[in-house]
């Protein structure tokens, strides 16, 4: 949202919605995010704690215990790690980045739909471009959705590229997602040939 506002229009009529800030925020697993409108409907669908460990102040601050605000009763301090990062890198670090993740994206998608032997799955209007190979001739979707779980097994076992898998309407997609800020373009302009020698191995 801070590169690409247009994208979520609507999002402010949201009564709750999430973030993974170890994608596009390039933090590491363990740190999510869930934002609410109403604390009460929070405590209502969490809140279920023994005598022990209520909180005996009406203070905002003393009194405010989170493990009734989420599922967790235990948790880490997991957003320092985003506090940290945003206070070391500063926000223009991020301003300057996401949108370079946006535009690997789309540099991806365009190199997709140039190629005849594979197929956009998706518009790839943010970070991830799903798509799979077509397989020649005709096939039956699952045989595609075969070839291209055996093409992604080649591509990981090459090590050329990394790329993950996604399903849509019960098709198997190679799925690539550009959340790395020292990805360059020249690492994008891998993905399609190494696809395409990965079928080509499999006799696609």
């Amino acid at each position: 949202m801070i590169a690409a506002r247009q994208k979520f229009d609507g999002i402010e009529l949201a009564d709750s919605t999430s973030l993974d800030p170890h994608k596009w925020l390039y933090l590491p697993l363990d740190c999510g995010c869930l934002l609410y409108r109403s604390p009460e409907a929070a405590r209502l669908a969490f809140s279920h704690t023994g005598v022990y460990a209520r909180a005996l102040s009406a203070d905002p601050v003393e009194g405010f215990v989170f493990f009734e605000e989420s599922i967790e009763l235990s948790r880490r301090f997991r957003p320092l790690k985003l506090r940290l990062s945003l206070r070391y890198h500063g926000l223009a670090a991020f301003l300057a980045s996401i949108p370079k993740g946006l535009l690997q994206a789309s540099r991806l998608a365009e190199a997709v739909r140039n190629e005849s032997q594979l197929e956009l799955m998706a518009p790839g209007e943010l970070s991830a471009v799903c798509f799979r190979h077509r397989g020649g001739g005709i096939r039956t979707e699952e045989e595609l959705n075969r070839l291209n779980l055996a093409i992604l097994k080649r591509i990981v076992e090459r090590g050329r590229v990394y790329l993950s898998n996604a399903s849509l309407r019960n098709r198997f997609c190679l799925m690539a997602r550009f959340v790395n800020p020292r990805a360059r373009d020249a690492d994008v302009d891998c993905v399609v040939p190494e696809v395409l020698a990965a079928a080509k191995l499999g006799g696609a």
